[in-house]
């Protein structure tokens, strides 16, 4: 009578070289990732952002825009659009650091507020009343821009 005999001499060297060729391919697509910059992307996603509106007509005419919630906004990023608040009709186009008291590299954060009135724009004559207001958001270093707010609500 014949009895079987088991022969594992041969398993550890066939998953040893299986576990080696798994490891040089994750090695290898670790390294195409880091030199062909697979992991980055290429485009600066536009922030998640809530703004308050109040506007006080009148004599004083003034307008302040609250960041109620969101993303943190580097003002260096942040242009407002001005449209129809003098009698030319002339888009104006303000960095945010020129008509508020933060710079350039200033965060934005909830609960902060950008107050547009005469003495923050150039030009008399200013009647916010007919106006339309744009936040917007200019990607740092490309192309890509955002409306955050339009006031009045469109």
């Amino acid at each position: 009578m014949h009895t079987l005999q088991d022969d594992d001499q041969a398993v550890s060297p066939v998953i040893g070289v299986i576990l080696m060729v798994a490891i040089t391919v994750l090695l290898a697509a670790t390294a195409a990732v880091f030199f062909f910059n697979l992991g980055e992307t290429q485009d600066e996603m536009a922030p998640t952002v809530a703004f308050d509106v109040d506007y006080e007509p009148g004599s004083s005419d003034v307008l302040t825009i609250t960041h109620n919630t969101g993303d943190d906004l580097t003002v260096g990023d942040l242009t407002v659009v001005v449209s129809g608040a003098d009698p030319s009709g002339v888009n104006e186009r303000h960095a945010v650091e020129s008509i508020s008291a933060y710079d350039a590299e200033s965060t934005l954060n909830a609960g902060d507020s950008i107050t547009i009135s005469e003495g923050s724009l150039t030009g008399s004559d200013l009647d916010l009343s007919d106006a339309t207001v744009k936040i917007v958001w200019n990607g740092q270093g490309t192309s890509q821009s955002r409306t955050l707010r339009e006031w009045p609500s469109g």
